[in-house]
């Protein structure tokens, strides 16, 4: 059996003592005694993001033991999580990348605050195997860099930026002209920039005219008169003929035609 498969059954037998729960929580030392197992199966795939988040699943195992932290259905889920994590990718160690270094931190920070060592006791990160930790991926580097002080050489000269600038009117910005290259582009893009310009000052068609417009008075288009009566009429018959209730708008619109039919 390959390390690989021996870390996933150790990681399999934690699992299901979490799951196996009730509600008061796994047995604290049979859970101690899975973890530290799986920690230490775990360890021998050399993988130090693996490593510490076993670690830290033992730590609060240990926790849990001491009674430094107290069992909820939440941690119960965290810490299977986590398992389930561990289990996928120790089955790809090999093939281990910067994101899933990063994936494992995340998961790394949820138990974190769970593993509480009571006064006398270690901490996790010790109850683990040594195991010499570089950064893992590019933004811890970054971390370590930001966190780091920085070294600055004895002999350095510190100029102030004051220094930098011209204090007359120096040629502060300088053209370094055009590549031969480039200079038929952009003889072409300057003209299409005036051909566009000359559109707006030479239209390519002549203005259309259609004469005069008539305006037409509004009243015009309605009904008047004996026409507004004989379609209100109408109006009523439909309603008559459809045997329910008229509905409001055509109400609404019968009674403006009587109403246009009495201003003549």
């Amino acid at each position: 059996m390959s390390s690989a498969e021996q870390a996933i059954q150790h990681l399999d037998r934690l699992g299901t003592i979490i799951l196996d729960d009730v509600g008061d929580g796994p047995a604290p030392a049979d859970f101690a005694a899975a973890a530290c197992a799986a920690r230490d199966a775990v360890a021998t795939l050399a993988v130090p993001a693996l490593t510490q988040l076993s670690g830290l699943v033992a730590g609060v195992a240990d926790s849990l033991v001491s009674g430094a932290t107290e069992w909820n259905p939440s941690l119960g889920g965290t810490l299977m999580a986590a398992i389930d994590d561990i289990r996928h990718l120790a089955g790809r160690a090999g093939q281990f990348t910067d994101e899933d270094s990063e994936h494992l931190a995340h998961r790394a920070s949820e138990l974190q605050p769970h593993v509480k060592a009571q006064s006398g006791e270690r901490r996790v990160e010790s109850a683990a195997p040594s195991v010499a930790r570089a950064p893992e991926n590019k933004v811890e580097q970054a971390l370590s860099t930001l966190h780091s002080p920085l070294s600055t050489p004895v002999d350095a000269k510190i100029v102030p930026i004051s220094d930098l600038f011209y204090a007359d009117a120096g040629p502060h910005i300088v053209s370094g002209g055009m590549p031969k290259e480039a200079a038929g582009r952009s003889d072409l893009l300057g003209r299409g920039i005036d051909a566009l310009d000359n559109l707006t000052m030479k239209p390519i068609a002549k203005q259309v005219t259609f004469g005069a417009i008539e305006v037409v008075p509004v009243e015009t288009l309605l009904y008047r008169g004996r026409a507004a009566l004989e379609r209100a009429a109408a109006i009523r018959e439909q309603i008559k003929s459809s045997g329910g209730a008229a509905a409001p708008n055509v109400l609404e619109e019968m009674y403006d035609l009587i109403g246009l039919a009495l201003k003549d």
